[in-house]
This record gives structure tokens, sequence and C-alpha cells, in this order.
């Protein structure tokens, strides 16, 4: 079983866990939708590209289980785009230069967030948080031009589309840390709107063998709006 699939393991019994624990905490439940923005790239040891930040959106569910005006637990369910643009040289030869330009490397997946959220301020509008995320890898691509450069003859030059699935390149599972702040304005007493700003930090290698140590790392802008339902019956 690869380290992937261990860390998988783990995170189901976590999941599982947690959730005999919230069926016995009486608590206010919350569900609602959320997007965003990813500003995201990699970090690791031997890349084998010239990585550089992209722009990527991120939408999904949320539920939220409340103890109290201060503590409350929240888990989503996302479909997180990731990924980097980058150039990379693919053969320096005595009489061609082979290279991406432009390459859009764009991973997506569905993603896990939970997360434990602090309140703090007057009236508690201003809140932290910070948990794990797990994530399926369901789709990865690479978009840009190959270019082939003749190094004595800078008219001898051919551009050739790149459009190419790299799924089997990339580690199916993914799990790191998140930690945040944000805003939450209460819409009276049915809705709740939240802002925040997190950074996910990826733990595991989402590379094939032989390309290098990378592992993702975001900036996310999140805007959450959650419908808060009936108060369980604890009686």
């Amino acid at each position: 079983m690869s380290m992937n699939n261990n860390y998988f393991f783990r995170f189901t019994i976590l999941l599982g866990v947690l959730f005999m624990f919230l069926q016995n905490t009486s608590a206010q439940y919350a569900v609602g939708i959320k997007g965003g923005l990813n500003i995201c790239n990699y970090w690791g040891t031997d890349l084998n590209s010239n990585y550089q930040t992209k722009f990527a959106p991120v939408f999904g569910l949320m539920a939220r289980y409340q103890k109290n005006q201060t503590f409350s637990f929240l888990a989503e369910l996302n479909y997180d785009m990731r990924g980097a643009n980058y150039d990379e040289i693919i053969d320096d030869g005595i009489i061609y230069k082979v290279e991406y330009q432009d390459i859009n490397k764009a991973v997506n997946y569905i993603s896990l967030p939970l997360y434990a959220k602090w309140g703090f301020g007057q009236k508690k509008l201003f809140y932290g948080i910070a948990g794990l995320y797990g994530a399926v890898a369901v789709s990865a691509n690479i978009e840009g031009i190959q270019v082939i450069t003749n190094k004595y003859d800078p008219y001898d030059v051919t551009v050739i589309p790149v459009d190419a699935d790299i799924k089997d390149n990339v580690k199916s599972f993914d799990m790191g840390a998140l930690i945040g702040l944000g805003m939450d304005f209460k819409l009276g007493t049915a809705m709740d709107l939240m802002f925040d700003c997190r950074y996910n930090w990826g733990w595991l290698n989402t590379a094939g063998q032989g390309q290098g140590y990378v592992a993702n790392t975001d900036w996310a802008f999140n805007l959450g709006l959650l419908f808060n339902l009936r108060k369980k019956n604890t009686e």
C-alpha cells in the first residue's frame, strides 16, 4: 500500500470517529453553499519545473455544527481546482532545444476540509479556523505550447500545441492542513454570511515517480452562505 493510500485510510477513520462524536453532541446545525478563489502553486524539493502561481476557482457545500457562540465545527465538500503555470526545458541538445512554454497544469480535486472555528471580538464578528483536508484527484491535464528551436538557425522554429491528460502522473489522494481568519455576518436569525482567507498546506507528494517531490500549496479566499436549521432536540 502506497503512502498516499495509507493517509487516505487514516483520514477515513478520522471521519468515522468525528461522525460518532457529532451524533452525541447537542448543537445548532446549519447548511449552505460557498465559492471562492484559489491562488495556488506547488512546494517541494527537486522540482522539475519552474512553477508559477495560478488562479483557480473553488465551489461547494458547507455544513456547520455549532456548540456555542464561540466554538463550532465545519465540514465542506468542494470541487477544488489546483495546479500551477510553468515553463520547462525538456531537451537542450546540441542542435535543437525543446521546451514547454506557457503551460497551465490543472489538477481538479473533490476535497473535504474539516476544521474548527473559534469566534472572537465584539459579537464574535471575527473568527479563526484550523483543521485538515483530504482530497481525491478526479482529473488532470496540461495545456500550452511546445517549442522546438534550432540553435544555429533562428528562423527554424516549430510550435506545437499541447493538450494532454496527465491523470496517470498525479497521485490520486492528497492531504494537508489549513489555517485562516475570517468574518461572520449574522443576517438575522436565519442566515450567516461568512468570508475567510485561509492557507492550505499539502503534506503529500502529488507527483508520479521521477518527478521530484511536488506538494500542493495555496491561499484561498472564500465566501459562504449558511442557512440555520432548528436546534437538535436532546431530550
